[in-house]
């Protein structure tokens, strides 16, 4: 396989870097635990974020409430598309060359977004656990080259 030299590191922060998947998780439970009352386990979000569309941790959260409590839920966000849509990449790549940048991700629509975008994709789910066996398999086959631990484990392709 050919090394890559990007120009362009993209991040998907609330799946990739250390610290702030743990956090994002926390804060799905504690928002679904401060409007209903009830307790969500940190176990069924992989189980959520496997399926398409729940990329952005504001839907997942929104849309588990409503599955479980709620039938209306109104949540803003800034007016750009979401993520299967590659129009973020899109603006972050700024005409340059799509074989010069990396996206790295931890969800199925990072990878639709990143094909879309023909940008390399580099999964990254923690080991062991729900989200290494079951995502993992779904992120190679929409095109990851490597399925990573984390942002410090080395990459082969990369020089």
């Amino acid at each position: 396989m050919a090394k890559l030299k990007p120009e362009i590191l993209i991040l998907d922060v609330d799946g990739v870097l250390p610290g702030v998947r743990e956090l994002c998780h926390r804060t799905i439970v504690e928002t679904v635990r401060h409007f209903t009352g009830q307790q969500v386990c940190q176990r069924d979000i992989p189980r959520w974020k496997n399926r398409p569309s729940y990329s952005a941790a504001w839907k997942l959260t929104s849309d588990w409430m409503r599955a479980h409590y709620f039938h209306r839920i109104v949540a803003l966000k800034d007016g750009a598309p979401t993520k299967p849509d590659s129009e973020g990449l899109r603006r972050i790549r700024k005409g340059r060359n799509p074989a010069r940048a990396l996206y790295r991700g931890d969800n199925v629509d990072d990878a639709r977004a990143a094909c879309r975008a023909r940008v390399a994709f580099a999964g990254v789910l923690p080991r062991g656990g729900q989200a290494q066996l079951v995502r993992a398999a779904y992120l190679r086959k929409l095109g990851a080259l490597p399925v990573l631990e984390n942002l410090s484990e080395r990459e082969e392709l990369l020089e």
